[in-house]
């Protein structure tokens, strides 16, 4: 909902404290989420496909030791989005129960698939699964009519250059979404922000050599080589590009929603591009839509009906 600030959201209640629901807090962006939403005097209510491989400990999480903090403002779900949208549903109400309402909605679980269109299979988890928990907090946001509804996108979604056109599908899938609802939602005064992360150094990052890197349903060998390229590009990218820090990412993204520290004064975005090579990509998509606009912009304009026809008549 461009052009609504973040110090008017928090203004309309009557306590700044938010309560947040985070899907994929086991690694990356998620977990340190988790741990920068509760330094900020905020609730979580934090999902997890397994509760045992996820311990919660009193330190301060770091990528070797990846955990969900102690605390009284925390609640840990077990949630797999993909597990149906009845099962979700149900246990999206249980959590409202614990602290009364869900403010922010942080939809971060989804799946880095790396492979090519015809050896994929499908794309559920990052589409349907994101929208069934979606679907299921809205009625909650709906009813007090507030609310902030985050997608996590990627700048795939925006240009690609490599092999992995199911990924960015499935991630310009949620940018239309994410646009879709901004204008469904603004008349319940719930906001939405298509965070869209660049090349930070996550542990979802795997080394191209793990065959779960690419997960071919159906490999085909007509591709192999193609694979195996894709494959080395992006090992001879993840020690030079991914040079973004996940952490400040998360410290943003909780600034923009609460309306402090770097967002301070601004307005709300519907697109929040992180790191360089997001923004670089951006541009990039930019000049080839302009290159095109103005290579066939006078073709392109000219398919009217011609002057003085009744194109009701046609």
């Amino acid at each position: 909902m461009a052009g609504t600030s973040s110090p008017q959201f928090l203004s309309s209640r009557s306590s700044s404290v938010l309560v947040w629901f985070i899907t994929g807090t086991s690694s990356g962006f998620g977990n340190r989420l988790v741990h920068t939403v509760l330094g900020r005097g905020d609730k979580v209510i934090a999902t997890t496909r397994s509760l045992a491989t996820l311990p919660i400990l009193d330190s301060i999480p770091s990528p070797q030791r990846l955990h969900l903090p102690k605390s009284d403002d925390l609640h840990v779900v077990e949630l797999d989005i993909t597990e149906g949208e009845e099962s979700i549903k149900a246990k999206v109400g249980e959590a409202v129960k614990v602290w009364g309402r869900i403010d922010v909605l942080v939809n971060n679980a989804g799946c880095a698939i790396q492979a090519l269109i015809e050896e994929a299979g499908t794309v559920e988890t990052n589409i349907f699964g994101t929208l069934d928990v979606t679907t299921a907090v809205l009625p909650y946001m709906r009813a007090r009519k507030f609310g902030t509804v985050v997608f996590v996108g990627s700048r795939t979604s925006w240009l690609q250059k490599n092999p992995k056109a199911v990924y960015a599908a499935s991630k310009a899938a949620l940018h239309s979404i994410a646009q879709g609802l901004s204008v469904e939602l603004a008349p319940f005064s719930i906001r939405v922000l298509l965070v869209e992360p660049g090349a930070f150094l996550t542990e979802g990052i795997l080394p191209p050599s793990s065959p779960s890197s690419t997960h071919p349903a159906t490999p085909i060998s007509d591709y192999d080589s193609m694979r195996t390229q894709a494959q080395n590009n992006y090992a001879s990218m993840i020690p030079g590009t991914f040079k973004g820090d996940p952490q400040k990412a998360m410290t943003l993204l909780a600034d923009v929603v609460r309306g402090e520290g770097k967002a301070k004064g601004k307005e709300w975005p519907l697109y929040l591009p992180m790191g360089l090579k997001a923004e670089e990509t951006m541009r990039e998509k930019w000049g080839s839509v302009e290159g095109v606009l103005e290579e066939w912009g006078e073709i392109i304009r000219d398919l009217d009906f011609d002057e003085g026809v009744d194109s009701l008549k046609v």
